[in-house]
């Protein structure tokens, strides 16, 4: 009985460098590891050499290969089945394999599972591990370049010198410097006109921790402040801010590694995921900030309503914001928005935007904070570890 390789023939069609023009030929072994390829007509030789020197396209299911020669000529063939045997007898048994799972819709099905499982479980997990060792690793230099630049860019922009008097920023600061003496964090508190930006306050990775004018005469009493204070803090001590810019960097790798490109149609899709995991680290951000302030203000004898009362107060504010940002003809009562007198009454007058149910649909993997009912269930109730 003659060996395998005597009994390999390869139908298919030749083409010269440079040629478009086909030519009817097979393909056949002259030794184990030797080949040749014969025009069919006259029986011509049209080439001759090693296995080792020929090339093989993949298998793509059933669409004809390419059989590549070193002088650039080319043979291509519908016999994919014979072709895998020279594959074999190369010593290239991958490809087959490949062919091999595509071509069984089950294992497709479970590669698929496996696949989005993998992805899932990385941003879930493996993103926020990564980038927390990479925010702890990166050097102090970086940050402090980063938080100048921010806050530099945002007084340019939106923010202002502060409004308030001097003598009120005093006091503030000395009811906040026992707080802001952190062992392993510098802490500077700057105080803005926040405009736009309404009442809030924000930490960056240096340190740099700012309150807006608005934040502060929204609040009631002194500990609602040193609560807001000690939440940023947390934000500086777990290095939120440098965090966020790892996580947004390894997302946008990952996206553009599953999707292959980040051209026209698929920057839309991958764009929305990483929206919405990036708001979702935030929410995470927002509540590991929060444990982290209720551990020192219970420490402190402050109770964790204070940072809530702030919390609904500043909801309430942009609720009130927003409704006279929609009253072209008068505005005129918008100031009541600036303090918690002027927000009960335009609260007992309905002038507030309505507001959708918290928590509650597609709408709240949106939101880049917990929700207010969330944070203060968790701020009045749970003990401090």
């Amino acid at each position: 009985m003659q060996p395998l390789w005597q009994r390999v023939r390869i139908d298919g069609v030749w083409y010269e460098e440079g040629v478009s023009r086909q030519r009817a030929a097979f393909l056949r072994h002259i030794s184990e590891q030797d080949i040749e390829v014969v025009d069919r007509s006259d029986g011509t030789q049209l080439a001759c050499c090693s296995l080792n020197d020929l090339k093989i396209s993949s298998r793509l299911g059933n669409t004809s290969r390419q059989l590549y020669f070193q002088q650039g000529q080319k043979f291509e063939s519908l016999d994919n089945e014979t072709i895998d045997q020279l594959l074999i007898a190369k010593g290239q048994c991958f490809s087959r394999f490949i062919h091999l799972l595509e071509s069984r819709w089950q294992l497709v099905f479970i590669a698929l599972i496996l696949f989005v499982g993998f992805g899932y479980a990385m941003m879930q997990y493996g993103v926020p591990a990564v980038a927390k060792k990479m925010a702890f690793w990166l050097p102090s230099t970086i940050s402090d370049k980063a938080a100048n630049h921010t806050l530099r860019m945002l007084d340019e922009t939106i923010l202002s010198p502060s409004e308030l008097p001097q003598q009120q920023q005093d006091m503030l600061l000395a009811k906040f410097q026992t707080f802001s003496e952190q062992p392993d964090t510098p802490i500077n508190i700057q105080f803005r006109h926040g405009g736009n930006l309404g009442a809030n306050a924000f930490a960056l990775p240096d340190g740099t921790i700012v309150f807006t004018d608005e934040l502060v005469k929204l609040a009631e009493r002194p500990e609602e402040l040193i609560a807001v204070l000690l939440h940023e803090i947390g934000h500086v001590a777990h290095r939120h801010g440098t965090q966020s810019v790892m996580q947004s960097s390894l997302l946008v790798v990952m996206a553009m590694a599953f999707v292959g490109d980040t051209s026209g149609i698929a920057e839309l899709f991958m764009g929305m995921p990483i929206v919405m995991m990036q708001n979702a680290y935030s929410r995470d951000f927002e509540r590991e900030a929060d444990r982290f302030a209720l551990r020192y203000m219970h420490s402190n004898q402050i109770a964790g309503f204070h940072l809530a009362d702030l919390l609904d107060r500043i909801e309430l504010n942009i609720r009130c914001r927003a409704y006279f940002s929609l009253q072209a003809e008068d505005n005129s009562q918008s100031s009541l928005c600036e303090t918690p007198s002027g927000l009960q009454q335009a609260k007992q007058k309905g002038w507030l935007i309505r507001q959708a149910a918290e928590g509650t649909g597609w709408q709240s993997y949106l939101d880049s904070h917990p929700d207010n009912a969330e944070r203060r269930a968790m701020l009045v109730n749970e003990v401090a570890e």
